[in-house]
């Protein structure tokens, strides 16, 4: 928010939101003052860390209670936590102060914009604009900056292009507009802005690294690389940008330039956790797993709560066989991220290898009733519910995940293959056919669960025909 004529971004707010978590961490009780708290908890809002934001409208509380500017923060906090009874009960109290308040207008903007009000919303934000109590310029953008929070980026624009009319070289508008084109995906157009602004501004770092993300949403990869070059080479130990240039490398199959960049990383920056999981990670891409659970162990160990790490260290055990070290690491994974689908999944196939079919299938089930689309789950707990010596509910699950997903070829050729081990001959066959004009590259899946598939002669004729056809 900019509704102070004094506005400035400071040069030391790192060092305040240091400050404030260590506080946190270590259980103290500092003071702040108001200009304070309202940079700590922007901060918080602008990068959306909202549970650190309400911590930080908490400790305002006990400090300055009644602190209108820090309320109307607090609202934001609540708004966009969805707890929006306690953000209108706040919004009561600002109106019992100062009903004309103009921070209230801004409360009642945003909580319109919550509930997609936009005709109500534009008149608070025209009785804010009639008023003289603040500078029209920055007015516009705290308005801009509301529609922007509730995903109405064409009337963000509109507010910020009359911010631009008053102030038409300012800085900060070209900023602000580009990174609006860039949330918004009119990634084109931010790059011509973030250009413009360049121009103007050669030497900064996060210019350079906000062009790089808008070349990256344009799928302009190499041009990406190039302005992460030039943020690296203003800023060398900008880590973000280092690691997103890793990541280009890594979409572009350029592996061996994104294990280097990450092992320079480890090398010399203060961020080993993310170095070694993106190595890993490099690793993985190149289906190096016994290198890459290196990796992910590493980043895991150095960050038990990262869930990421364990998860993929899980999957490259998985490749490996290591099944019991693969459900050690998912399972850790859970324990941070428990209602993960692809963790669950993933726990899931492994208790397979681990003959614990019993939970692997309530997993399954769990699983394709959340997601009745998922076809691998399906064919996982059909091939569980053989396993256990139920055939006929593995013929019923691939039946169910048919009525789902009725042209899907892996069903087709599991329930194929179910069907010739019934006696269902003529059916299977047909049903094989089907599949196999839909997509024939499934076979190979169906192979990976029954490699016996292969030896079904009703199956082996038909390609047969296929082939001699093709001659």
């Amino acid at each position: 928010m900019r509704m102070n004529d004094d506005y400035s971004e400071p040069d030391n707010d790192p060092i305040l939101i240091h400050r404030f978590e260590e506080m946190l961490e270590n259980n103290e009780e500092l003071y702040y003052d108001v200009e304070e708290l309202e940079r700590i908890i922007d901060h918080y809002l602008d990068s959306e860390e909202l549970d650190m934001a309400l911590s930080a409208c908490r400790h305002a509380e006990n400090l300055h209670p009644g602190s209108p500017s820090l309320t109307i923060r607090k609202i934001f906090v609540l708004i966009d936590l969805e707890s929006i009874e306690e953000a209108g009960i706040l919004l009561d109290q600002l109106a019992l102060i100062d009903e004309e308040s103009l921070l209230l207008y801004l409360g009642k903007l945003r909580m319109a914009l919550h509930w997609g009000n936009l005709e109500e919303a534009d008149g608070y934000a025209n009785a804010l604009l009639d008023s003289d109590a603040y500078d029209p310029f920055d007015m516009l953008i705290d308005i801009a900056e509301q529609f922007s929070r509730a995903l109405y980026y064409d009337k963000a624009e509109q507010y910020l292009m009359r911010a631009r009319e008053i102030e038409p070289s300012n800085e900060d508008i070209l900023q602000k507009l580009a990174d609006l084109y860039l949330l918004s995906g009119k990634a084109e157009k931010s790059i011509e802005m973030y250009n413009n602004a360049l121009n103007d501004t050669p030497f900064s770092e996060h210019l350079w690294y906000n062009l790089a993300l808008s070349y990256t949403f344009a799928n302009r990869l190499d041009d990406a690389l190039g302005a992460y070059d030039y943020c690296v080479a203003i800023n060398p130990h900008f880590t973000s940008a280092i690691v997103n240039k890793g990541l280009i490398y890594l979409q572009l199959n350029r592996t061996e330039e994104a294990v280097a960049i990450f092992t320079e990383l480890l090398e010399h920056d203060n961020s080993p956790v993310q170095a070694n999981f993106y190595i890993g990670m490099a690793y993985y891409q190149l289906d190096d797993h016994r290198n890459a659970v290196i990796y992910f162990h590493r980043a895991a160990v150095l960050d038990p709560k990262f869930h990421e790490a364990h998860y993929y260290e899980s999957v490259s055990h998985y490749h490996l066989q290591y099944w019991t070290l693969a459900l050690m690491a998912i399972e850790t994974a859970l324990t941070h991220h428990s209602d993960n689908y692809e963790y669950l999944f993933q726990k899931a196939r492994v208790l397979v290898h681990l003959d614990e079919l019993s939970e692997a299938s309530a997993i399954f089930t769990t699983l394709v009733a959340d997601d009745p689309s998922d076809v691998d789950s399906w064919c996982l707990l059909s091939n569980v519910h053989k396993k256990i010596g139920s055939i006929a509910m593995a013929e019923m699950d691939l039946k169910i995940g048919m009525e789902h997903n009725p042209d899907d070829p892996d069903l087709s050729f599991h329930l194929a293959y179910i069907w010739y081990r019934i006696g269902n001959e003529k059916e299977a066959a047909a049903l094989f056919q089907k599949a196999w004009d839909f997509d024939p590259e499934a076979y190979n899946d169906l192979l990976e669960f029954y490699p016996e598939a292969s030896t079904v002669e009703i199956f082996q004729q038909h390609i047969r025909n296929i082939r001699t056809l093709g001659e």
